[in-house]
């Protein structure tokens, strides 16, 4: 009989076939194991399956009865008030290590994870906030339109002209106002992609797009 002990998954593998056992369990054959040879009383035993806490009498028998069960009566010997492992020919028993390192590496993956996602969500923050200040400081460059109550500003006259089919009322201005439902459009385009920063009192929401229907579809909702 062939029995390998997992004691990271909490599994017993004997003759190829995979049982799971319970935590307590898995620590009584670990010890037993560990302990080849000598016999392990059941105060021993008990501390080891249920560490920190008072159990009743019949806790090891009964965990050593369940692991019998799965494998065979003669893996565990009773002798005097304790249990040893048997160490017979027939059987063979191969522990797989307890890797120590997994749950901290695991942690630091998931900080990390945690640590990049929140870097990015700063970042579509701050960085439509950023575009209003410097457009605030630049105000020199600054053309705007005025629809459906909402305004829209662009450091290029043409791309509000592309947007909105209308020179005539797009005017230069000196500062950054919000509209009368307190939001502003802030248009542009790098390469061929729109960027488009809708900024109110309360949110900021920003889409980036090479499709003009798709930039104009946004701008058109006037709130953001």
């Amino acid at each position: 009989m062939n029995i390998i002990i997992d004691e990271n998954k909490r599994s017993l593998v004997i003759n190829e076939m995979t049982h799971k056992v319970a935590k307590a369990e898995i620590s009584l054959l670990v010890f037993l194991y560990e302990n080849r040879g000598h016999i392990c009383s059941r105060e021993q035993l008990a501390s080891n399956g249920w560490p920190d806490r008072i159990v009743s009498p019949n806790s090891v028998p009964v965990a050593i009865g369940n692991l019998r069960k799965i494998s065979t009566r003669e893996l565990i010997t009773t002798v005097d008030e304790g249990y040893m492992l048997n160490h017979s020919s027939s059987v063979t028993i191969k522990k797989i290590q307890n890797d120590r390192h997994t749950e901290p590496k695991k942690i630091k993956s998931i900080f990390l994870k945690y640590l990049l996602l929140t870097i990015i969500l700063i970042a579509i923050i701050v960085m439509p906030l950023g575009f209003y200040h410097w457009y605030k400081i630049n105000d020199s460059r600054l053309y705007y339109i005025k629809a459906n109550n909402t305004l829209y500003y662009s450091s290029t006259k043409q791309l509000l002209v592309t947007f909105f089919d209308n020179e005539a009322y797009i005017i230069a201005r000196k500062q950054l106002e919000y509209g009368a439902n307190n939001t502003l459009y802030v248009i542009n385009k790098y390469s061929k992609v729109y960027i488009i920063d809708c900024i109110n009192k309360d949110e900021v929401n920003s889409i980036s797009t090479s499709n003009l229907y798709k930039a104009k579809s946004f701008t058109r909702r006037g709130e953001c």
